[in-house]
This record gives C-alpha cells, sequence and structure tokens, in this order.
C-alpha cells in the first residue's frame, strides 16, 4: 500500500490556483475561490503568509503548470517508435485531457497569457517562460528522434496545438486536432 504524503498549504494553494486559471482565466479566478477550493476558506492570512499578492501565486501557479505539462509530454510520448508515433501519443492525450473535463482544460497557461500578458510584464514572463520550455523540450525530443530542422519543426507543431487548444474549447470538439495529426507526417519530413 503506497502512503500518500500530505502537502503542504502553499503546495495545495498552488495547485488550486493552476486548476482555476486554466479553466477560468486569472479574472474569473478570485481569491475566496482559491480558498474554497484549497480547503481553507475565509483564512486570506493563509495564502498571503506564502504569497504576498494574488500574483506571486499566479506566477508560482503558472510556473507549476508548466512543469507539470513538461512531465506529462514527456509521459505521453516516452517509449513511442518514431517521432510522428510521439506526436500522435501526444496529441491523444491532449484530447483526452479536453474530453475528460468536457473543455474546460486545455493549455494551462494561455487563458492567463490571453488575459494579462499586455498588463503585467511579471505574469507575462511566466507564461514566455513556460511556453519555451515546452517549444524546446519539444525540439529535444525531435532532433532526438532523428529530425532534422527540430526547433522550427517544434515551434509549428506548438503553434499547431496552442490553436487546436482554443478551436477545441470554442468548438467542443477535435477536429482540428485531426487536422494536426494529418499534417504531422508532412511537417515532420519537410
Amino acid at each position: 500500500m503506497q502512503v500518500k504524503e500530505k502537502k503542504s498549504i502553499k503546495e495545495v494553494l498552488i495547485e488550486v490556483t493552476s486548476k482555476l486559471l486554466e479553466q477560468k482565466g486569472y479574472y474569473g479566478t478570485g481569491v475566496a475561490e482559491i480558498l474554497i477550493n484549497a480547503g481553507i476558506e475565509g483564512k486570506k492570512g493563509s495564502m498571503y503568509h506564502h504569497f504576498k499578492t494574488k500574483d506571486e501565486l499566479v506566477v508560482a501557479a503558472i510556473n507549476y503548470s508548466g512543469k507539470r505539462q513538461l512531465k506529462d509530454w514527456a509521459k505521453a510520448m516516452r517509449g513511442q517508435e518514431s517521432a510522428q508515433e510521439g506526436i500522435s501519443a501526444l496529441i491523444d492525450n491532449l484530447i483526452q485531457r479536453l474530453q475528460k473535463t468536457e473543455y474546460r482544460s486545455g493549455c494551462p497557461v494561455s487563458p492567463v497569457a490571453l488575459e494579462i500578458s499586455n498588463q503585467n510584464e511579471v505574469i507575462r514572463i511566466a507564461c514566455s517562460n513556460a511556453a519555451r520550455k515546452w517549444e524546446t523540450s519539444l525540439a529535444t525530443y525531435l532532433e532526438l528522434n532523428g529530425i532534422e530542422h527540430g526547433e522550427r519543426k517544434a515551434k509549428i507543431i506548438f503553434n499547431l496545438i496552442e490553436g487546436a487548444f482554443l478551436l477545441s474549447r470554442i468548438h467542443h470538439d477535435v477536429e482540428n486536432w485531426e487536422a494536426i495529426r494529418e499534417s504531422i507526417e508532412l511537417i515532420l519530413d519537410s
């Protein structure tokens, strides 16, 4: 039997905020809702003990989301026979995530980036850093699988993924993901 480690209030706040930001964005995620979902309703002091402001918590949540996404991507692509199969497995993983949440969740950073990146430089940089790490990870994966110009092709694939997240949330379907899957071979072989 595996013993589950108890998480600190700080870890819970970060994880809860990450999930809420992904589903509701920056402005849709209030401090009161974070506290309720973290199980510390009405205890703002608990949050402010760890984070001076909501924005500081948001940056921590974006950093957490970025790392979690990297792990999820690596797990999905691990052990595949080719880069094309790895990207296809990643697409399957992302589709399942969207469908499991009834299209409420997708990219863990883009809702915040779209809302506030022009107003808050610290949050914009956190979003940018997460996205760059995803692109770099994807480029490394492609290059390790023998794909030439992996960095450029990773940017193309990453842009397609981000667009598909947005369109899936709007349309509540995965049609665009299938279009990406059909295009992967062309991109990788070009």
